[in-house]
C-alpha cells in the first residue's frame, strides 16, 4: 500500500527529471527507517551500524537529514522499552557510524577551507536570505531569487571589512552572524515566520507567486494530496502508538529545521515516505472493513474453508 501511494506521489514524480539530491536522500532515508525498525526489534550491533551508514549517506546528499540524528537518538532514549544500557549502545553504535560515513566530507570541507564543515556552506546565505526581511512588515512569505540577490548586495555593500577573497566558509559565518543579528532583534517576528513556513514546506504555499508564476491545477491537486497524506499519517500515529514514533519525530525534526531556514513542498520529499507509511497503516485498517479483494486476511480465512469443502 505505501509502495502503491509513493508511485502516486506527485512532487516525486516531479523530480525524476530534475538533477537534485532529494531523491537520492529520499532512498537513503527510507533505508535508514528500515534498519532502526529492525534494529528496535533485533538490538543487533549491525543493524545499528546500517541505520548510521544510510542516515549518513543522506546527509551527503541533503544536508538537511542530519537533524534526524539527534531526533532518533532521543526517540531510542526516552521511548525504547529495553533497558538502559541496551539503549546507549544502540544509540552509540548509531551515531558513530554516522559520524564515519560522513568523515571524508568533514575531512575534505577541512582541507579546502580550512575548518570542518558538517552541512553545507549555504546554510547561513539561505537563512541570511529569507530572514533579512523581519525588519518589514511584509515578512510572511518566500523570498525568491531576484530579492535574495539584492538583499545580499546591500549586506556586501555595509560591510567594507570583507577583503573580497572569502572563502564559503568564511562568508557562511559572515551570512550566519548577520542573520542572526536580525532574528535576536525580533525574535517574535522570527518565531511566526518559522510557523508560516509550514505551508510553503507541505502546501507550497505562495513559493510560485513569489517567483511570479500563478497556480495552476495541477498545483491544488498536489496541496490536496499533501494534505490527505497528512490526515492519514495523523491516523496511523495514533493508530501505531509507540512504534510510530521514530518516523513521527524524523519527519518533525525534518520539518522544524526546513522551518527555521527556508520551506518549499521539494524539501519535504526525503521524508515523506515515512509519512506515507503511517498512512498506509491506518489506509489498510480502513480497508479491512470493505468486502473482498481489499479483505486480505478475510480472503485468506475464505480460501481455507473452500479447501476443506473440496476435501
Amino acid at each position: 500500500m505505501a509502495a502503491l501511494l509513493w508511485s502516486l506521489y506527485l512532487p516525486a514524480l516531479q523530480l525524476i527529471l530534475q538533477v537534485s539530491g532529494e531523491l537520492a536522500a529520499t532512498l537513503a532515508v527510507v533505508w535508514g527507517a528500515f534498519f532502526l525498525v529492525r534494529a528496535r526489534r533485533t538490538r543487533r550491533a549491525r543493524d545499528w551500524l546500517a541505520v548510521g551508514c544510510c542516515v549518513g549517506l543522506g546527509a551527503l546528499s541533503r544536508s538537511a537529514v542530519m537533524v534526524l540524528v539527534p531526533a532518533l537518538g532521543l526517540v531510542e532514549l526516552l521511548g525504547s522499552p529495553v533497558g538502559t544500557r541496551s539503549r546507549w549502545r544502540g544509540v552509540a553504535l548509531f551515531g558513530s557510524f554516522f559520524l564515519l560515513t560522513v568523515s571524508p566530507w568533514i575531512v575534505r570541507n577541512d582541507a579546502v577551507f580550512g575548518r570542518p564543515v558538517l552541512g553545507t556552506t549555504l546554510s547561513g546565505y539561505n537563512l541570511y536570505r529569507q530572514n533579512y526581511l523581519l525588519s518589514s512588515r511584509d515578512h510572511l512569505r518566500v523570498v525568491a531569487g531576484a530579492e535574495g540577490e539584492r538583499a545580499v548586495k546591500e549586506l556586501l555593500a555595509r560591510r567594507p571589512d570583507l577583503r573580497g577573497t572569502e572563502n564559503e566558509a568564511e562568508m557562511n559565518a559572515v551570512y550566519t552572524s548577520e542573520a542572526l543579528r536580525i532574528i535576536e532583534a525580533r525574535p517574535l517576528r522570527y518565531l511566526r515566520l518559522c510557523v508560516h513556513r509550514f505551508l510553503p514546506l507541505w502546501f507550497n504555499w505562495g513559493v510560485l507567486e513569489a517567483y511570479g508564476v500563478r497556480s495552476r491545477l495541477r498545483d491544488y491537486l498536489l496541496a490536496g494530496e499533501q494534505a490527505f497524506l497528512l490526515l492519514l499519517a495523523a491516523g496511523g500515529l495514533g493508530y501505531l502508538g509507540r512504534e510510530a514514533w521514530p518516523l513521527a519525530a524524523s519527519v518533525a525534526a525534518y520539518s522544524v529545521a526546513h522551518m527555521l531556514v527556508n520551506s518549499q513542498l521539494r524539501y519535504i520529499v526525503p521524508v515523506m515516505p515515512l509519512v506515507i507509511v503511517l498512512g498506509a497503516a491506518i489506509l489498510l485498517r480502513v480497508l479491512r472493513y470493505f468486502p473482498e479483494p481489499w479483505n486480505i486476511e478475510e480472503t485468506a480465512s475464505h480460501d481455507r474453508v473452500d479447501e476443506g469443502a473440496l476435501r
